[in-house]
This record gives C-alpha cells, sequence and structure tokens, in this order.
C-alpha cells in the first residue's frame, strides 16, 4: 500500500484513542511476466540515475483500488467482512492493464514514490468507480477515495525522476484483492479475491 495514501481511515468513527493495527486495501496485482518486467526495469532506473533506494518487494508491486483505513485490531474484521459483501456485487468484464511511462510522485516526505503511470487508464478508472459505488452503499463505515489517478509504486528514492516514457508493462487483470496488511509489518494478507466478469 502506498505510504502517501495511508492516512488513517479512523477519524470520524469513533475509534478514539485505540491505535490502528491493521491497514485495509483494494488492489490489482500484476502476473509473474509483468512482475518480472517491473524488476528488469527498476533494476535499469537504479543504475542510469543512481537511485539508491531498494524496490519494493515483489510480491508487493500492486495497484490500489481503494484505500479504506486503517483500523483496531478489534475492527478490521467487521470491515473487512463489509467491504467483501460490496466487493461480491461489482461486475466488470477482464481488461489489459498498462502502463507506459515512469515518474516520481510529488510528495511531502524527503522520499519521493516513483511509480509506473498510464496515459490508458480507463478500465481501471471504471473498476474503481464501479467498486467505489459498491463500497458507498457501507455508508461511513469505510473511507472511500474519489480522486484516482491509476499507477505502481516501485519503489521510494530520495531522487526525484521527471515523466520518461517506458517500454510498456502490461498484463490481463482477471480479478481483484481485499488486502490486509498488519501495519509496520511488511506483510500482505490476500482476504478475498473476486474474478473479474461482465
Amino acid at each position: 500500500m502506498d505510504r502517501d495514501a495511508s492516512q488513517s481511515g479512523q477519524l470520524g468513527l469513533g475509534f478514539g484513542d485505540t491505535k490502528p493495527s491493521d491497514r485495509l486495501f483494494f488492489a490489482l496485482f500484476p502476473d509473474a511476466a509483468a512482475v518480472a518486467k517491473i524488476e528488469e526495469l527498476v533494476d535499469r532506473l537504479r543504475r542510469e540515475h543512481g537511485l539508491r533506494a531498494k524496490a519494493l518487494r515483489a510480491d508487493h508491486f500492486h495497484v490500489t483500488l481503494h484505500f479504506l483505513g486503517d483500523y483496531p485490531q478489534d475492527l478490521w474484521r467487521p470491515i473487512a467482512e463489509r467491504a467483501a459483501q460490496a466487493a461480491s456485487k461489482v461486475r466488470t468484464s477482464p481488461f489489459d492493464v498498462r502502463f507506459d511511462h515512469v515518474s516520481s510522485f510529488a510528495s511531502r516526505r524527503q522520499d519521493a514514490p516513483l511509480v509506473l503511470r498510464t496515459e490508458a487508464g480507463e478500465a481501471l478508472r471504471e473498476l474503481h468507480a464501479t467498486l467505489g459505488e459498491a463500497l458507498r452503499g457501507l455508508g461511513s463505515v469505510v473511507r472511500v477515495s474519489h480522486g484516482f489517478e491509476p499507477h505502481l509504486t516501485l519503489m521510494y528514492d530520495e531522487r526525484s525522476l521527471a515523466p520518461r516514457p517506458i517500454n510498456p508493462i502490461s498484463w490481463r487483470a482477471d480479478e481483484f484483492v481485499l488486502v490486509r496488511s498488519p501495519i509496520g509489518k511488511g506483510e500482505y494478507e490476500p482476504l478475498g479475491r473476486w474474478p473479474l466478469r461482465g
């Protein structure tokens, strides 16, 4: 989950001062062939531009569809159950994800996210909107993001790169995943998977 998108989702939900323990988000994950190309790209960018940070773990490369929030230990499970109910209502056909350039996102942090981006993200935006509509049916139980800029984070580095084209990296998106990430442990646990079908 992108660090810049990880502001706590507990505000206004009556959690008091209870410390959040778990992060929930919906995501698309690239297939093995795309992951291999992503790793090759990161190695090349590090050599060519003197980037020092390590890339994210290969199994953590993903496109965040909706960040649901950070929740205390006793609340993330019921939130996840409600989110899963919403996800089961989504009906969208499989589509090709295609990233064709790379750049750094502006960030208030010292280490800016370096991300894959696309100018052809209509299908990603449609899935984001469809899933968001289903999540809004849950009321204020979860936060639902409105703005959406399709991207896949590669790493966080002190050096920023201006937008530049790359050989396109693509894969067939045929499912989306609800992920639990215990805060501070660097782990992703899939809680549910939903096939894309029209």
